[in-house]
């Protein structure tokens, strides 16, 4: 029913739903742990398995040893001797499981393209609400470490990152016709791409529910402007 990888960037993409329904039939973000937030990583580098990093939800801050957050979630030991590239090809090399790919390894080259991954599918949203969503419910910590939520300095940063996700999934669209589909049809999106199984097991639980709290006339217009290339092929072309 899952392709081998699911790729989204970042939260908001309708991942939580994802892992809700499946979280005991795949891996979830394995990419996520090497750096902070939604911060780049050379993806070709050695990683200290031993530092321990802080993730916050619902306003509490938990500390995370990033070895037993790479078991977790994986279910395989770390490789020190290996890169980051090299442990995560490992993994989806080797698991009989899906892998939910948080959009990190897109951030320093297109990975998901070099890597020819054709059992594969792409989720994206707009970046108006995934923003809104991400930086202003999910994970506001990530937000203040960038001026706040409604500054332009962390709409621009999370543009930049979406961006780079983004352009990866459309590389790899045209050149293995890997699909994508759009948080906002996300049912419809999936049936007309042939996953009518994950269509018809999502449908009941989705929904597309526009909230947006914290998009002021500025920051839409940031993000509008530094996200209209992919935005039109995704959504208007």
């Amino acid at each position: 029913m899952l392709p081998k990888i699911l790729a989204t960037p970042f939260g908001g993409h309708a991942s939580s739903l994802l892992l809700k329904i499946f979280r005991r039939r795949l891996h979830p973000r394995p990419d996520y742990p090497f750096s902070y937030g939604i911060d780049t990583y050379d993806i070709h580098s050695l990683t200290d398995w031993d530092e321990v990093f802080y993730h916050e939800t619902g306003g509490i801050s938990r500390p995370y040893h990033r070895a037993r957050t790479w078991q977790q979630r994986t279910g395989l030991d770390p490789q020190p001797d290996k890169t980051i590239h090299e442990n995560l090809m490992g993994l989806i090399e080797n698991t009989p499981y899906p892998v939910l790919m948080f959009g990190k390894c897109s951030l320093s080259e297109t990975w998901l393209t070099n890597n020819e991954f054709t059992d594969a599918l792409f989720i994206v949203r707009n970046p108006l609400d995934a923003y809104d969503s991400f930086f202003g419910r999910r994970h506001p910590q990530w937000a203040d470490a960038k001026g706040g939520v409604q500054s332009i300095t962390a709409a621009e940063f999370y543009c930049e990152q979406w961006n780079k996700v983004v352009y990866d999934f459309l590389c790899s669209h045209y050149m293995y016709n890997t699909p994508i589909v759009r948080f906002e049809s996300l049912v419809q999106d999936l049936e007309e791409a042939g996953l009518t199984d994950l269509a018809r097991v999502l449908k009941p639980q989705f929904t597309d529910e526009v909230k947006r709290e914290f998009i002021t006339p500025e920051i839409k217009e940031c993000i509008e402007d530094l996200t209209c290339k992919h935005y039109l092929v995704l959504y208007e072309a």
